[in-house]
């Protein structure tokens, strides 16, 4: 397993990464039908998700705006990003912050559900 902290300082630190409309936002995107986040509060300039990931389920490739995400239940999590793939561990109370824009996939590889508070910037 890759350290946590260290795969999401790393995804601070890319450049600002280009998408195309085919790649869907993560409040509309999913997983098998299925919605993954929902939008708890909104305003002009922050947004909140709630984001489940089923056991062993997953959220398809979609894209973040800048954001915090701090972990409410945690558990053992693939994602894949710019052709890389890596397994990470993460753990509740534990949180990461985004400047950029990030494009990824994640499938769980746990047996529980896990919970995520993801708190972006629209600006």
């Amino acid at each position: 397993m890759v350290n946590a902290k260290w795969f999401f300082l790393s995804m601070a630190m890319l450049p600002g990464l280009a998408y195309s409309q085919d790649i869907p936002y993560a409040a509309d995107a999913g997983w098998n039908s299925a919605k993954v986040c929902e939008i708890i509060s909104e305003d002009d300039q922050i947004r909140v998700m709630h984001c489940i990931i089923a056991a062993r389920g997953g959220h398809e490739r979609h894209y973040h705006l800048s954001n915090i995400v701090y972990v409410l239940v945690g558990g053992e999590m693939r994602i894949t990003q710019n052709g890389e793939v890596r397994d990470v561990s993460l753990k509740a109370g534990q949180s990461f912050i985004s400047a950029e824009r990030v494009i990824h996939e994640v499938v769980s590889l746990s047996d529980h559900d896990q919970s995520y508070l993801i708190i972006e910037k629209k600006y």
